[in-house]
């Protein structure tokens, strides 16, 4: 069923820019590598080949690619990127916790267990990681997840930037919308989670299709 995308601030007009400023961001719109006057930012996809060690290759001729030339520069090529990267994510590891109630005698355990229930000694360094080498790094952050345990915590989940993109308030700096736009694990529905401060909205459609009436 179609979604209202027409009227600002509503929940079907914040998928749609949200789903938009998302996909800008993965293909760097506005952005060009010609000139000192670059607008925007560069393309996800380009950032994450610099960081896997496959970044474009440079101009060559036909001669160059007929002879083999080509691919003993792309041999050649030295991952700097994810030297860099790797450098100072190794240094930021979470050494402990310290809540600010002054009368709270056990919220550093608490937090603590939520951390490790979590397993976000591998969540954070993933987020640090996408934070920086893409830019931004996510966590979404969710009620407990029934698992039978007496007292469950809250679920805690490291997301990449291809996924999740926000936007945030122009004073404060703290998130308003948020969005995770995703495909299932068999490539047939695209999901999208829209989150609005206390509600959090479910929309699909098939893969492939895009605009407002498609959700």
């Amino acid at each position: 069923m179609a979604i209202d995308a027409e009227t600002p601030f509503t929940p079907g007009w914040y998928l749609i820019q949200l789903e938009n400023r998302l996909v800008a961001r993965r293909d760097g719109q506005g952005w060009s590598r010609l000139g000192w006057d670059r607008k925007g930012r560069p393309p996800l996809k380009l950032l994450d080949a610099h960081l896997r060690g496959d970044p474009p290759l440079p101009q060559a001729t036909h001669a160059w690619q007929k002879n083999g030339m080509w691919e003993f520069i792309r041999s050649s090529r030295m991952n700097v990127a994810e030297m860099c990267v790797d450098a100072k994510a190794h240094k930021m590891v979470p050494l402990g916790f310290r809540t600010s109630a002054d009368s709270d005698r056990n919220g550093d355990g608490k937090a603590a267990r939520i951390f490790k229930a979590n397993q976000m000694d591998l969540g954070c360094a993933d987020a640090f990681r996408d934070m920086l080498s893409l830019g931004n790094g996510y966590m979404i952050a969710g009620p407990p997840v029934d698992t039978g345990v007496a007292d469950p915590v809250p679920l805690i989940t490291a997301e990449s930037p291809f996924e999740v993109v926000t936007v945030d308030d122009a004073r404060t700096r703290k998130p308003v919308a948020g969005l995770k736009l995703f495909t299932d694990e068999w490539g047939e529905q695209e999901f999208a989670y829209l989150y609005l401060p206390g509600v959090l909205y479910v929309a699909s459609r098939n893969v492939g299709t895009r605009g407002p009436v498609n959700w």
